[in-house]
């Protein structure tokens, strides 16, 4: 998508803020929003992101990570072609980012630009690399109370629940 069609869409679809995402190392997606004025600017210039965001963790703890302290920065800049309206979300767009350092190199932290490194070395090699995603959820029903109860109370990945897999049908 070029640039004069995101205008375009964003105008069409009266798109206020655009949110610069990205999946940090405890497979969180974190991100900062643009409004839709500041956003052509921020698409080639990116937004400033701490290098501290690299060193949190799970429990939005911040770790001490050499080279990751609060002091310096790393540039979010959006993969146009990532582009999404939020169906769930009013006025909001969304835009998958790469981080790079203020003198535009990919930053040693960032996991796309990572992948992408590693996707040409595995083209060097005529490998050609396919991934997909595993979908994970739970099933819940109704208690008469009207709260969701969950179907099963067995530990994560137990044997025991699939000894109870045909009972679920009763449901």
């Amino acid at each position: 998508m070029k640039m004069d069609e995101i205008t375009k869409l964003v105008d069409k679809k009266a798109i206020k803020l655009i949110r610069f995402l990205y999946c940090d190392n405890g497979s969180i997606i974190r991100g900062k929003a643009a409004t839709n004025n500041t956003f052509l600017r921020a698409s080639k210039t990116g937004i400033g992101l701490t290098c501290a965001q690299q060193a949190f963790n799970l429990f939005d703890q911040l770790q001490p990570v050499k080279g990751f302290e609060p002091v310096g920065e790393v540039r979010m800049i959006p993969d146009i072609d990532s582009l999404k309206i939020l169906p769930y979300a009013d006025s909001t767009a969304a835009a998958i980012c790469d981080q790079v350092t203020r003198d535009g190199k990919p930053s040693p932290a960032c996991q796309r630009s990572f992948l992408k490194k590693m996707i040409a070395v595995l083209e060097s090699y005529n490998i050609k690399l396919q991934v997909a995603f595993e979908n994970e959820f739970s099933l819940y029903r109704q208690s008469p109370e009207g709260a969701d109860v969950p179907l099963d109370h067995s530990q994560c990945f137990s044997s025991i629940a699939m000894d109870r897999a045909s009972s679920i049908r009763n449901y």
